[in-house]
């Protein structure tokens, strides 16, 4: 048996603004008969437009979650996320994009 880079990309990459500067992204690891070997983690990918151009980011996990933090607030940014073993990446999932909150006002809660 060849041992290759991870056939698949992970599925169902889900990214949910927490805060004006925090994204929480989830997926599904790659399934077993797609793995190739032992996954030893994750590359989250976030590109974000400045004023200066594109800016892409990487952040290495070894779990299937990560709290992407210091984002700006009120930014669009495309998110995208692969798996990789011992000799190397997979491909990368499909690209969501997702934005940042604006910042929130404080709200007074009255209860009766």
């Amino acid at each position: 048996m060849i041992i290759t880079v991870p056939a698949a990309s992970p599925q169902n990459v889900v990214a949910v603004s927490q805060t004006s500067t925090s994204l929480f992204v989830t997926w599904n690891a790659v399934s077993s008969n797609q793995r190739n070997g032992k996954i030893l983690g994750y590359k989250v990918q976030h590109t974000f437009r400045s004023s200066d151009g594109r800016r892409t980011n990487e952040v290495s996990v070894a779990m299937a979650g990560l709290n992407l933090t210091s984002l700006g607030k009120n930014q669009k940014y495309a998110i995208s996320v692969l798996a990789f073993n011992d000799c190397g990446d997979g491909p990368s999932s499909d690209i969501l994009y997702v934005k940042t909150d604006e910042d929130s006002k404080f709200r007074y809660i009255f209860l009766s």
